[in-house]
């Protein structure tokens, strides 16, 4: 069982297809180790543990954008 206290909860406030879901997800999974996550402005963090830090990028890489 995951504790509260790792929980990464992102609410996306955009309509994606899956593949760009899936691109996102990739995304932000890849840069959870690091500590600090970039996301689009259309993502909105919920809930974020302790040590990790959430910036709001208005730069979307291509393969990212919404279509």
């Amino acid at each position: 069982m995951i504790a509260e206290k790792e929980l990464l909860v992102f609410k996306c406030n955009a309509l994606l297809r899956p593949r760009e879901m899936n691109d996102l997800y990739r995304s932000i999974h890849q840069q959870k180790d690091t500590g600090i996550i970039i996301v689009p402005p259309y993502v909105e963090p919920i809930l974020v543990p302790t040590g990790t830090e959430i910036k709001i990028s208005e730069f979307i890489p291509e393969k990212e954008a919404v279509r």
